[in-house]
């Protein structure tokens, strides 16, 4: 079950949809997913021969969408509910499997919500995740892709860290490239990519005020690439910072880009800019090693975590870190090639989609194998 709607996990969800038929083949499945699931499904062309239920409004919303989707789970009469990215909102009649990656939940921070305005989206984003917190009860066995958010669920939630479970993130398969290093060349324009979703915490609205400094540091050939609908509140809003700070020039925005196109977007870049002050795992992390593009993110937790040595960090608070760690790293020829391999050293330490979908059949043997016993038992 999903009740995604966008961003990276809902690319996670239709990928394990796409390989469950044959990784997870042994399991009898019946899927409910979310009209986006579906939508993404079909522009994919993934067919799905399970049967399954589409719902258009979320479980979140509507009480009655709730009672629908609880009588569909108990006429199907299942061992096991696996929510891939909850809470599911549904006081589920079996027993669920819980995925978990909202950092908001497990391991947000002062200074995330401090990005957050204004004060009333900050104070509602802490109500929703407080309200999340209390739906997570509903499971009895968890799924992140981290120790910092495994370490976050346990602490905040106060559930047995034994009974959370860590599938990592992996890298989609149009992202294998063999393709060197793009180094800067003298008088080339710098290209730095950000390739995010527009979510308050990723910080694309940073983007204008680091043109700036860049160009206060005497750069000038660069420009910064974006992947965001123009259409987004926050595409308007980069767009007038940009132009409050005459920099508008210096901002490149591609439009939403599909997921399967991601490649062409790094391609020719000299730096991936990762300024997001809270994240679980973002893909961009592992896309970049995986095209060989320097990586300069903030200095967290989490980012660290992903990246290791494979990285440079900035402090999260300061544009002018941020710039002058972009320019260092870009122009220099032997911190890129040491960060490219570094890079393809820690993109070793991930599964590809094969090895995560095992993981995936390893937790849910487990949990259905517990159940088993559990119920044998009594």
């Amino acid at each position: 079950m999903t009740t995604l709607k966008q961003g990276g996990v809902l690319q996670r969800a239709v990928s394990f949809i796409e390989n469950m038929s044959t990784a997870l083949d042994e399991f009898d499945w019946r899927l409910f997913i979310s009209q986006r699931v579906q939508q993404e499904l079909d522009q994919r062309n993934i067919l799905v021969t399970y049967p399954k239920r589409v719902f258009i409004e979320s479980p979140a919303r509507k009480p009655a969408v709730r009672r629908q989707v609880v009588k569909a789970i108990g006429a199907a009469s299942p061992d096991l509910v696996f929510t891939f990215c909850g809470p599911s909102y549904l006081k589920q009649p079996v027993p669920e499997l819980m995925g978990v990656a909202d950092g908001w939940v497990t391991h947000s921070t002062r200074e995330a919500y401090r990005s957050v305005s204004p004060w009333r989206n900050r104070l509602g984003l802490y109500l929703a995740s407080r309200y999340k917190l209390r739906w997570f009860h509903t499971a009895r066995t968890f799924i992140v892709q981290t120790e910092t958010a495994q370490r976050g669920l346990s602490a905040r939630a106060g559930i047995p860290v034994g009974n959370i479970h860590i599938v990592p993130n992996a890298l989609a398969p149009w992202y294998q490239s063999n393709e060197s290093t793009d180094l800067r060349e003298v008088g080339q324009k710098l290209r730095i990519v950000y390739f995010a979703a527009p979510y308050s915490h990723k910080r694309h609205l940073w983007i204008p005020s680091i043109c700036k400094v860049i160009e206060d540091l005497d750069e000038p050939n660069f420009e910064i690439v974006i992947t965001i609908d123009a259409l987004n509140p926050i595409a308007h809003k980069v767009d007038s910072l940009a132009k409050r700070l005459g920099v508008e020039n210096r901002i490149v925005n591609l439009g939403n880009v599909p997921v399967a196109e991601g490649l062409a977007v790094y391609r020719g870049a000299h730096v991936c800019f990762v300024p997001s002050i809270l994240e679980t795992f973002s893909a961009t992390y592992l896309e970049a090693m995986a095209t060989r593009t320097p990586i300069v993110a903030c200095d967290l937790d989490f980012a660290r975590e992903v990246c290791g040595e494979a990285a440079v960090y900035f402090d999260p608070a300061s544009p002018l870190d941020a710039a002058t760690k972009i320019l260092d790293t870009a122009n220099h020829a032997d911190q890129c090639l040491s960060l490219s391999q570094l890079g393809q050293q820690q993109l070793d330490a991930y599964p590809d989609i094969e090895k995560q979908m095992i993981l995936y059949r390893n937790i849910l043997q487990e949990t259905v194998s517990k159940l088993t016993c559990t119920q044998s038992r009594n």
